[in-house]
């Protein structure tokens, strides 16, 4: 049977473990887990994965933890002193290098609110540059301003670190001067959940959102895509 929404048991998993994030309680309930968190999230990459990659041909996914699918537990030695788990379901889409140094379209569910989103919560130093480079030349520039944009009037959340002035060794795009300041950045649609949230056409909800924001999505990939080729360069002269 086709995926069509995550069951009321995804929710309630995610809000116990809030108030229960320890090793001892998740032992306890890791079947809930396995059943309800990540069961559907892998029939839902399986069921979306395919339609996304009609639209963008690039797009990887793979129904696993630390592929399309995020670790529950945190890094210990990243995260020491903090609550041994997240307590959100994150799945991602992502066309190009490696899954976190690409593109991504991205399912954050995280009661009681779940968000659709694209982007890179974090460039990398050469995706950065590639960035700068692009938003100084007028057509990248005029190409990105359109995106943000929409996003505005779609009141999608615009997220992203922003320096206070423009970074030396750029001149940026009269009137879209702001555009320079990105260091990050990523659109965001979130959504609480609610009974739309069980409906049998969630995934088709989440699809569309994903389409509309194809467009930053192919802009931001075409950046990356360009970072990755220099770097290759690089390293073939050196």
């Amino acid at each position: 049977m086709a995926f069509r929404h995550f069951p009321p048991e995804t929710v309630k998993f995610l809000s116990d473990l809030v108030k229960n994030n320890n090793k001892d309680w998740f032992e306890a309930n890791r079947s809930r887990y396995e059943n309800y968190v990540l069961a559907p999230a892998k029939a839902f990459v399986e069921e979306i994965g395919p339609r996304l990659k009609k639209i963008s041909p690039g797009i990887i996914y793979e129904p696993k933890v630390d592929r399309s699918i995020f670790r529950l537990y945190r890094d210990a030695r990243r995260y020491r002193g903090k609550a041994p788990f997240k307590t959100h379901l994150g799945i991602m889409f992502w066309e190009g290098g490696g899954r976190l140094e690409s593109s991504c379209y991205y399912l954050h569910i995280e009661p009681p609110f779940y968000s659709v989103g694209v982007g890179m919560p974090m460039f990398t130093p050469e995706v950065l540059f590639e960035f700068r480079k692009t938003v100084t030349e007028p057509k990248g520039a005029k190409e990105l301003a359109a995106i943000l944009k929409t996003a505005e009037k779609e009141h999608w959340q615009i997220f992203g670190d922003k320096l206070k002035k423009e970074p030396k060794g750029f001149t940026p795009v009269k009137g879209m001067e702001d555009l320079l300041l990105f260091k990050s950045l990523y659109l965001s649609d979130e959504t609480p959940i609610n009974k739309d949230f069980y409906k049998d056409d969630f995934t088709d909800a989440v699809f569309s959102v994903f389409e509309k924001m194809r467009p930053y999505h192919k802009w931001l990939a075409s950046v990356a895509e360009k970072a990755r080729a220099d770097e290759l360069a690089r390293k073939e002269i050196k």
